[in-house]
């Protein structure tokens, strides 16, 4: 069954089957989007915490599923602020000054 086939079918689809099928492809697609970048963003604050290697050997050790997923939700909520800091710091840090256009 090529793609031509299965478009021809899902043409010919009620439109029940056709909502079914979107609704689960977008689920899919969105799903996927969403593995890619929580990977990407893991890669990111991976680099930016490195450690000396002995200390990460100690600290796999004690880690359990739980501290990581706290220390990951930590890691966030500071990512979190420090962009809403960044953020308020550029719209409070600007000056703007106005002045009227001479008429003639």
């Amino acid at each position: 069954m090529g793609a031509k086939d299965f478009l021809e079918k899902l043409q010919a689809a009620d439109e029940e089957t056709k909502k079914r099928i979107i609704v689960v492809a977008t689920a899919v697609i969105m799903t996927l989007i969403i593995f890619v970048w929580l990977s990407y963003f893991n890669n990111l604050v991976d680099v930016a915490n490195e450690e000396p290697a002995a200390e990460v050997a100690v600290r796999e050790e004690e880690s359990s599923f739980f501290r990581s997923l706290g220390s990951g939700t930590a890691s966030l909520f500071r990512g979190f602020t420090g962009m809403i800091r960044s953020f308020a710091d550029g719209l409070g840090s600007r000056e703007y000054v106005i002045t009227p256009e001479k008429q003639k």
